[in-house]
């Protein structure tokens, strides 16, 4: 399993304001929604998900711009699968 706390002291040495940046890339995801929600057995919302992209953003060290251009993909990506899982969805006849 991943290391958070390996990895912010790995990562500190090369990107010093790393906490600051996945801190705003983490709070950019969680509001448009960029999680994945388990069923009703699994318990809630599995935000290690965005812990982990948060991260691999801020170790590709892009441009905000280029960074918001990632963060729009995925968002659009994770949007499309949220549709996609709904329409597959089995619905019992009521």
């Amino acid at each position: 399993m991943w290391d958070e706390y390996a990895w912010i002291t790995t990562v500190e040495g090369k990107i010093p304001d790393c906490k600051h940046r996945r801190g705003i890339i983490y709070d950019e995801l969680f509001s448009r929604g960029c999680f994945v929600r388990g069923g009703p057995e699994q318990g809630g919302p599995f935000l290690r998900f965005i812990k982990y992209v948060a991260s691999a953003l801020v170790e590709a060290n892009k441009s905000r711009e280029g960074t918001m251009k990632q963060i729009e993909e995925l968002v659009a990506f994770v949007d499309r699968a949220k549709e996609v899982n709904k329409q597959q969805a089995y619905l019992p006849d009521a």
